[in-house]
């Protein structure tokens, strides 16, 4: 419990139960019954599959990998040769599954692809960016 508020953590699909909160004052009590339903969910990317991202060259871009799923996804993202991204100088995956490059060159243009997994599946999406040269 915490400020009135009953918190669930670290939920398993046999935590699945009816929650009662009782209310109670010098006036009476009142119940009220929640039912908690935990569900496992496979991966489901929001992010529009194919989108083309436009960049200016040394200017930082956020390519966007929106997902949800239960037990919550990791994602990872890959550059055109399959290659994970996340030993690359400058770019950075955020929390929220997008992925942000701080300092894009020209040479970074390309396809990237963006996977979000867990216990029950995985799903694919790819972007790409487009980088112009700042003196054209």
């Amino acid at each position: 419990m915490e400020g009135g508020s009953l918190i669930l953590q670290n939920l398993k699909t046999t935590d699945t139960a009816v929650v009662q909160c009782e209310a109670r004052n010098k006036h009476g009590r009142i119940l009220e019954n929640a039912y908690v339903y935990v569900v496992e969910l496979a991966p489901e990317i929001l992010t529009p599959d194919r989108m083309t991202y436009n960049a200016v060259e040394n200017t930082e871009v956020f390519l966007h990998c929106k997902f949800f799923g239960s037990p919550v996804p990791i994602t990872h993202w890959y550059d055109k040769d399959m290659n994970s991204v996340v030993s690359k100088d400058g770019f950075e995956i955020l929390t929220n599954g997008s992925m942000k490059i701080s300092d894009v060159h020209v040479e970074d243009e390309g396809m990237y692809y963006c996977t979000a997994a867990n216990s029950k599946g995985n799903m694919t999406i790819s972007a790409y960016i487009d980088v112009r040269s700042k003196f054209l």
